[in-house]
């Protein structure tokens, strides 16, 4: 999925020539931490945070005037939707512009769009367990896993490694179309592979709420 299948026209974007006070009803209403700043011909001049608006000494100021304080936060219409993730991360915003290779502005995309995106892939929407595995870096191999996993006439509907800061260690956490991930865990377990947290359904209907907990004190969430 690219940036263009998110893409929105729902946020106004403030013309280099509007005042910087302009922006307060939009942040208000929009709640979103950027806004896009553009011209007449919808060329993308960056993005002006809900802070440095606030803190522009005087807010009758024009954008043109102050263009210092915008930043480049943007996304193609060709980058994938992990780039979008990515880039509001890093940037702590909840909100960034989409533009074309020459810098015309199309829309925005918001962290709201975002959670929609992720909330309908299966790795969350779909039935099934979740366990997570602590390895060496060195140790990964997602073909290994698979197999592993199949060998219980299961799959894997999604996952993702989250690295251990100054370590070599990482956490890889596993979504699997099965509610009881009994047999799985005991193969890996017998392979020799550290499960450090799982939740899942177990065949006799109890749920491992315990192990729940940890999993989402692993992930921060």
């Amino acid at each position: 999925m690219t940036a263009l299948e998110l893409v929105s026209n729902d946020i106004k974007a403030p013309d280099i020539n509007d005042r910087c006070e302009l922006t307060f009803d939009l942040f208000d209403e929009h709640k979103v931490t950027h806004l896009p700043v553009i011209d007449e011909n919808d060329r993308f001049y960056g993005m002006i945070s809900e802070n440095d608006a606030y803190d522009i000494e005087k807010p009758d100021s024009k954008f043109k005037d102050i263009s210092r304080v915008l930043s480049p936060l943007f996304v193609e219409e060709t980058d994938h939707v992990f780039k979008v993730i990515t880039v509001m991360t890093q940037s702590n915003s909840n909100c960034v512009a989409v533009i074309t290779s020459k810098k015309r502005f199309l829309g925005t995309i918001t962290s709201d769009v975002l959670m929609k995106v992720i909330g309908d892939t299966a790795l969350v929407s779909d039935v099934g367990g979740v366990l997570e595995l602590e390895m060496n870096s060195f140790d990964y191999s997602l073909a290994e896993i698979s197999r592993l996993v199949e060998s219980n006439n299961a799959r894997i509907l999604g996952s993702y490694i989250r690295n251990v800061p100054d370590s070599k260690k990482i956490f890889v956490t596993l979504k699997i179309n099965k509610t009881d991930l009994s047999a799985i865990i005991q193969t890996f377990t017998r392979y020799e592979y550290d499960v450090s947290a799982s939740y899942f359904e177990a065949a006799n209907g109890d749920s491992l709420q315990d192990r729940y907990d940890n999993l989402i004190n692993y992930l921060n969430l």
